[in-house]
């Protein structure tokens, strides 16, 4: 076989489906932040809702042949997930990983030390 001949490289994949899912979690972020004051009380629940209807309507959606629709709704599915996550942090859990009271405190982080010679 000469040195010369052509390789053959595999073909670049030209989607990138990762890129969507992310896209999709920064929205649900974006979308508890400015939706999920409004939400009060209900607003990990309904986040849990809306991410479980959406695995659902993915099922069924795939059953029928119905690809891209069923991307999408998956894709929804993420961004509910992530603005649960938003949502929980935010309101439910404290800088120390404590339930309740989370904005009540908002300084951020800091660790306190004493120097000992040894």
């Amino acid at each position: 076989m000469p040195a010369t001949e052509p390789v053959e490289y595999a073909r670049r994949a030209t989607h990138r489906p990762l890129l969507l899912v992310a896209s999709a979690v920064a929205a649900g972020i974006v979308a508890d932040r400015y939706v999920g004051a409004s939400l009060g009380g209900l607003g990990l629940p309904v986040w849990w809702l809306i991410a479980a209807l959406g695995v659902v309507v993915c099922y069924f959606l795939h059953r029928r042949g119905l690809g891209l629709f069923s991307a999408g709704a998956l894709l929804l599915s993420f961004a509910a997930l992530a603005g649960a996550w938003h949502h929980l942090c935010w309101n439910y859990v404290d800088d120390n990983g404590r339930c309740g009271g989370a904005l009540s405190s908002l300084s951020p982080p800091s660790a306190h030390g004493k120097a000992q010679r040894g």
